[in-house]
């Protein structure tokens, strides 16, 4: 079980709710980060962390031990604040207004919708999740009080 304070800190805890680690632990650079958003890789077990702080998206492991092959993939817009990965390992990331698809490598692949979400119309996503029943993404607009569903 993995949470993330208000505050921007993940803590890892066994099933019964006791603290097992930290991410405090995993030396970061820069060494302040604040956590939106925290996804598992249903494959590789890996770690991913959404730094709204940094515009970024951190990948360690499971335990938090391996921090000398962690790497980070720059969200092409500011403010990552959820993210999801697929059983395909596809990583889905909310933005501000946009939502974008990247690989298990962390290379973008593409921006995953722009409509109905724009400045236009005052949209920021803030959620995202996927269904374990069919392949559709849900999407929550903040501004707009919205959940949007999309097949990708």
């Amino acid at each position: 079980v993995f949470v993330v304070s208000g505050l921007g800190d993940v803590t890892w805890c066994s099933a019964t709710g006791t603290p097992i680690g930290s991410i405090t632990s995993i030396p970061l650079s820069p060494s302040t980060f604040n956590a939106r958003g925290i996804a598992i890789n249903p494959v590789t077990q890996k770690v991913y962390m959404a730094d709204s702080t940094n515009d970024r998206i951190i990948v360690f492991s499971q335990n938090g031990a391996n921090t000398s092959n962690f790497s980070s993939f720059i969200v092409p817009n500011n403010d990552p604040e959820s993210i999801i990965v697929d059983q395909s390992q596809n990583i889905y990331v909310t933005a501000n207004r946009e939502a974008y698809v990247f690989n298990s490598l962390g290379q973008f692949v593409s921006n995953f919708i722009n409509a109905p979400f724009s400045a236009t119309n005052n949209s920021y996503l803030r959620g995202i999740a996927i269904s374990p029943y069919d392949t559709n993404i849900y999407i929550v607009d903040w501004d707009n009080h919205t959940i949007s569903a999309f097949t990708p």
